[in-house]
């Protein structure tokens, strides 16, 4: 059986479309070229209580209002799941949500005023839960790494439990 892999620096806009759920790879099946750098559809969503990683489909909102599509990162250890926002797709272009010169990169390809995204939404659903996650993108590097780091420290508190 074929799986659709696709390096998940390749996934596009219209992937998302078609599939709003990606699932690193953890196994190649024995398929020659695909590592952990891939990401295939996931059949069965988004759950907690198991384990994974996930490129999910979101929406972005920005400082003018506009909204843009993009994708985030989902990680789950158990019961836990942390969000990083990971591309922001600008004509068609994936952008960093969380780079310095976001605003300056997201008005030189739409030749408008500089803008940076405040909030992303999921566009896929935790399985029974009825509403999309969503959260806020810090404008600061600071309290965005502490909030990374502290991520990290829970996550290598919670897998040597």
């Amino acid at each position: 059986m074929s799986r659709r892999c696709v390096p998940v620096y390749e996934l596009a806009e219209s992937d998302f479309a078609l599939d709003p759920v990606w699932q690193f790879v953890s196994e190649s099946g024995g398929e020659e070229g695909i590592d952990e750098s891939y990401a295939e559809p996931a059949p069965n969503g988004l759950s907690l209580g198991g384990s994974g990683s996930f490129m999910v489909g979101a929406r972005y909102l920005l400082t003018d209002r506009r909204e843009l599509p993009g994708a985030v990162q989902v990680d789950i250890l158990g019961r836990y799941a942390s969000f990083t926002p990971t591309f922001l797709y600008v004509q068609g272009r994936p952008v960093d949500p969380l780079s310095i010169d976001v605003a300056t990169r997201i008005a030189r390809i739409t030749h408008g005023t500089q803008s940076r995204p405040l909030r992303w939404c999921l566009d896929a659903k935790f399985a029974g839960e009825v509403d999309l996650r969503s959260g806020r993108i810090s404008r600061s590097r600071l309290i965005h790494g502490i909030g990374i780091l502290a991520r990290l420290v829970r996550l290598r508190i919670m897998r040597n439990a």
